[in-house]
This record gives structure tokens, sequence and C-alpha cells, in this order.
């Protein structure tokens, strides 16, 4: 079993939820409600593509906002995309599917109007297979969709890297987080703790941290050109130091 197979079964399940709020959810999902209108002018019927969509948070969010929208998630982690669609269930959802699925292999031909990989989903992977994602992103979207990246850079993480973070939510969950930078694999290779209850498990993860140019030349690979940049859900401009890169990509000609 791959590393990544790993940590997102067992530790991510317990991180996440405690990292983003609802708040964070309302926020993230106005700023692709306003990049989407700006973008695409008849946003009311779009297929949307998230990937990897966890338990479907930034999915059926914008399901429930968006009837007409039809959402389609795909993540590898069979316990994710259960929850993912009993909440589709609970809630009545008609426009919403969630599918277990490689993230490097999704074979939609051209059926998306917009894809989204957020909460710095991106990266985990060799050269190979990071690239091999951005491949299978350009060939689910028609032409002139668009593809919102969140994630890191160089530029983003290096001038505030810490080797060692600790959070503490609420009174039964710590995660202290050490990490380390490889500079010859350009990876941030980190070994998570978290506390829970008195029990204490350990994980590991390791994320390729490419630099702007050599992130936005990749997308170029694969006809996904650079449109818009961001630093934050706010909608603030991207420059050197930022604490993330929000990339508005659109698909054209090569």
């Amino acid at each position: 079993m791959s590393w990544w197979q790993t940590y997102f079964t067992e530790a991510w399940p317990k991180i996440a939820p405690a990292a983003k709020t609802k708040d964070d959810t309302y926020l993230e999902t106005d700023f692709i409600d306003r990049i989407l209108s700006q973008y695409i002018p008849d946003k009311k019927k779009l297929t949307i593509l998230d990937v990897p969509c966890g338990t479907g948070r930034i999915a059926l969010e914008i399901a429930e906002r968006h009837e007409a929208c039809y959402l389609t998630g795909v993540d590898f982690n069979e316990d994710a995309i259960a929850e993912a669609e009993k909440s589709v269930k609970e809630k009545g959802l008609v426009n919403a599917e969630f599918v277990v699925g490689d993230m490097r292999e999704m074979n939609f031909k051209e059926k998306f109007d917009a894809a989204l990989c957020i909460f710095s989903s991106f990266g985990y992977f060799d050269d190979s297979g990071n690239e091999a994602v951005v491949a299978a992103v350009s060939n689910s979207l028609k032409s002139g969709g668009l593809f919102i990246l969140d994630t890191h850079v160089l530029e983003t993480l290096l001038i505030h890297f810490t080797h060692k973070d600790y959070w503490e939510f609420g009174e039964d969950l710590v995660i202290l987080e050490r990490r380390a930078f490889d500079y010859v694999q350009s990876r941030v290779n980190s070994v998570w703790t978290t506390l829970e209850k008195g029990k204490r498990e350990h994980s590991y993860s390791s994320v390729r941290i490419y630099a702007y140019r050599e992130l936005v030349e990749l997308l170029q690979r694969h006809q996904l050109h650079v449109i818009d940049t961001f630093s934050s859900f706010e909608g603030e401009s991207f420059d050197l130091g930022a604490d993330q890169l929000i990339l508005v990509c659109q698909k054209g000609e090569g």
C-alpha cells in the first residue's frame, strides 16, 4: 500500500474535518461561484468535477446552492465516497454523484464545464503521477472549461517554512506535524501525530512543491492556460510570500 493510501484513509479523516469549518466551506464556495459567474455566463446549467472530493464538502455545498448544476466527485477512498453518497440521500439531492476512482486515471472525455481541486490536494504523487492528474483533468474538460486549483508553490511555502506545527481542536484532538524540505526532490515530507482522547497515532505524507513557473508550464502542456491568480478565497491578488496560490485556468488549444 502506498503512503498516500494509508494517510488519506487513516489520518486525513481526523485532520480534515478539524481543519475546515462550515464557514471555510461557505467562503470557498462563494469564491468558486464568483469565478464561474465571471468566466462562464450560463452558470446555472454547469457540469462540475470535484477531484479529489473527499466526503463531498465542496461538491455538496455547490449542489445544494445550484439545483441546475450537476456535480461529480471522484476519490479513491471508498469510505469517503460512501459518506458523500449518504449525504446525497439525506439531503435529497438529485444533482450530485460520487465515484470511487484514481484521479490519475479518470476517463471523462470532455464532459465538464469546470473542474475543482481544492484544499491543497495536488502534488502527492511522483512527477509522472502528478502530470497524469493534470492530463486527466484536461481530458475531462470541454473546450473553454475552467480548472480551479488551490495549492502551494515554492513561492508560498518556503518563505513561511517551519519544521514543526501544532493545532489543538477542542478538548479531544491535538495534531502535531514535523516536516522537512527535500530540496533535491522538491518535496515536503511530514510526520503527523494525532492525539485523540489519549490515543496517539502516527502517519506520513510527502508533497511535491512546484515552483510557480514549473506548475504553469505543466498545466500548459495539457492545454490549461492560467487566466487569473489569487492568494486567498477572499479574492486577494497573488504575490511572492502569499499563504497559498489559487490558479484559475481555462482549457484552450496547445
